[in-house]
């Protein structure tokens, strides 16, 4: 009996570009971005049929990725994650140096210009090797958080203290701003992007966003006065599409009293929320909300947070349940002090290092 003749190889190369653009929009779609520029790699064909992600559209920014950190011993390789997925990525990038990371994997790359006080302010996407390039600034105490909003173009906020700077890449040298609101928020307490406009809250629960970018200042209107009495670290997160405020007043009696509270931008009201379902919040400069099903050992409904006592040494990350309030030490030891801990850090410890990184 003749062999049959064996088939020939499956030409993937000929597959239909409606074919090909559909499986490449949905790699967009799950923030799938390493996937979708791994798949324009694999031929001539297949690169025409997807969009080259070498742009400043926002469905090539690495939606759900944040930057852990990189390899000492080389230093090209550094460590993503993906909060939205839980999937680990090594990329091989060149050497980095005083970067910030932003919640939404862009990398801010600050360079102090020499014998100046002025900064040089690159924002990179690490996945694309898409590029925007800022004015020199004189504001050097912003290394409290970096916020990314809207595109082409990006505009990024600098802020830290009682102060922020809003930089728009097609303005030129000299509009560096920095803002206030009416009333004055007492200080940024914390500042985020949310649905593509940036909101900042204050250390007594006031909200304002920034509303207007058509003159040369910013117009910063306040959304929502929590009126809450007395100053106490403030957060705001965005989870599961929600806006949320989150309140660790600093010692009580019995411990730590967290309160979340949703922010309803439409009506201007706050509401106190009872649980965030299976979700976990990390609080710090940049905050991040995780689905603890996706990530073993962080538990939901729970908010983690630096505290667990008033004086330094006694401090360290802790885990506050909102089902029951109960507060709970899990490691000791300010987030500084992880970078020379014994590794391997367990998932908690890596996302409250990143929600604490400072520029070195």
């Amino acid at each position: 009996m003749p062999k049959p003749k064996p088939r020939p190889a499956a030409d993937w190369s000929s597959l239909p570009f409606d074919v090909v653009s559909r499986i490449a929009d949905v790699f967009l779609a799950t923030g799938d971005i390493d996937y979708y520029i791994a798949l324009r790699a694999v031929c001539r064909n297949w690169r025409a049929a997807a969009d080259d992600p070498r742009g400043s559209d926002r469905r090539f920014r690495p939606r759900g990725w944040i930057f852990l950190g990189g390899n000492s011993t080389s230093g090209r390789h550094h460590l993503f994650l993906n909060v939205e997925t839980g999937r680990f990525l090594w990329k091989d990038l060149p050497k980095l140096h005083n970067y910030i990371p932003t919640t939404d994997g862009l990398l801010v790359l600050p360079q102090v210009v020499s014998r100046s006080s002025s900064i040089n302010i690159c924002l990179l996407n690490p996945f694309t090797g898409h590029r925007v390039l800022y004015p020199f600034i004189g504001m050097r105490s912003f290394d409290k958080g970096v916020t990314v909003a809207g595109s082409s173009p990006e505009m990024l906020y600098l802020w830290g203290g009682h102060s922020a700077a809003c930089l728009d890449p097609t303005c030129g040298f000299e509009w560096v701003t920095l803002f206030s609101v009416e009333p004055a928020l007492e200080s940024f307490g914390s500042m985020v992007a949310y649905q593509g406009r940036t909101y900042a809250a204050d250390q007594r629960g006031a909200v304002a966003v920034v509303d207007d970018h058509s003159g040369r200042e910013p117009r910063v209107a306040t959304v929502i006065t929590a009126n809450w009495g007395y100053p106490t670290p403030t957060f705001l997160v965005d989870c599961a599409g929600e806006l949320l405020l989150v309140r660790v007043p600093r010692i009580d009696g019995d411990g730590q009293v967290v309160e979340v509270c949703w922010v309803d931008v439409e009506d201007k009201e706050l509401w106190t929320l009872k649980g965030i379902r299976n979700y976990a919040i990390f609080l710090g400069d940049r905050c991040i909300s995780v689905d603890a099903d996706k990530f073993p050992g962080v538990e939901g409904n729970c908010i983690y947070y630096i505290g667990g006592g008033a004086r330094p040494g006694e401090r360290g990350i802790c885990m506050y349940r909102l089902e029951d309030g109960r507060d709970e030490k899990l490691f000791n030891g300010e987030v500084d002090q992880l970078k020379v801990q014994a590794r391997p850090l367990s998932i908690a410890q890596l996302l409250m290092e990143y929600a604490h990184y400072r520029l070195h």
